[in-house]
């Protein structure tokens, strides 16, 4: 029978003599001393095998961490958030969508649901509801005519004078809020779209449509602006104090044409 060699810490054998031990490395031969260990080298086979595991776990967390920043577990920064808006993940579960509001002359973002319009002495008016707790209006209504916008273009300095015509409105409106025991917590000349504004916030507003809750105070976020000789309104009342949805809304109008008289799209 063949002789074969028996490693003394691992026990594996070989047929024939060898320096050391295939397995555990453990030098072999009559003169070794057991925990004489040298190094082996993994073969390249093993080793490739090896990486090709880690890539894949690699892979794996890379996946998982993806999913958990589009679904909202992890924070994800500006590019993640604006990625997730692409892909829809991240719209509020009431939703949005545009609304093409032709005879207005304007389209704006609302959430979805049921919308309705109403044309009151001129003005083109929509308007939707988040619940009972919020009420979201957007208007449009000519406030200056061909003539009148021919005159302001001719002044020296037509911004001035727009901003005049938008602050005696704001004034105007002021007016009519204070008659109706609004109170006004801030009243602010700003610009939107490129031209003058006037921005408020208020409590205790009386809405022109029935339908959010009586239970509460309610606060409304408004900017008003005069585009092209329209005055357009956008105005947020709801239940909380802050209403989110106002900077979504007012962001989102784009002009259409004059009220009444849509014949093509044009940014605002």
């Amino acid at each position: 029978m063949a002789q074969k060699y028996r490693c003394p810490v691992c026990g594996a054998m070989h047929k024939e003599l060898q320096p050391n031990c295939r397995l555990c490395g453990q030098s072999l031969g009559p003169e070794a001393a057991v925990g004489t260990v040298q190094e082996t080298r993994m073969p390249e086979e093993a080793r490739r095998g090896v990486g090709g595991i880690v890539g894949v776990v690699v892979v794996l967390v890379v996946v998982v961490v993806v999913a958990a920043v589009l679904l909202g577990f992890v924070s994800g920064g500006k590019f993640i958030d604006s990625a997730k808006s692409r892909l829809g993940i991240n719209t509020p579960s009431s939703g949005w969508s545009r609304f093409d509001y032709p005879e207005g002359g304007f389209s704006v973002e609302l959430p979805d649901g049921e919308r309705k319009t109403k044309v009151v002495d001129g003005e083109y008016q929509v308007y939707a509801f988040v619940g009972r707790d919020t009420l979201i209006q957007v208007s449009a209504k000519e406030v200056l005519s061909k003539d009148e916008l021919d005159q302001l273009t001719q002044t020296t300095d037509p911004t001035n004078a727009l901003k005049r015509i938008v602050v005696a409105r704001g004034d105007e409106e002021e007016k009519n809020m204070k008659a109706a025991a609004v109170k006004i917590d801030k009243r602010q000349e700003t610009a939107a779209y490129g031209v003058p504004a006037i921005y408020y916030e208020t409590r205790d507003p009386k809405p022109t449509v029935d339908g959010l809750r009586t239970d509460a105070t309610l606060k409304e976020r408004k900017i008003l602006f005069i585009k092209s000789g329209i005055l357009y309104t956008v105005d947020v009342t709801s239940v909380y104090p802050n209403p989110e949805q106002f900077d979504r809304v007012a962001g989102s109008v784009q002009i259409t044409a004059p009220p009444g008289q849509n014949t093509g799209t044009t940014a605002a």
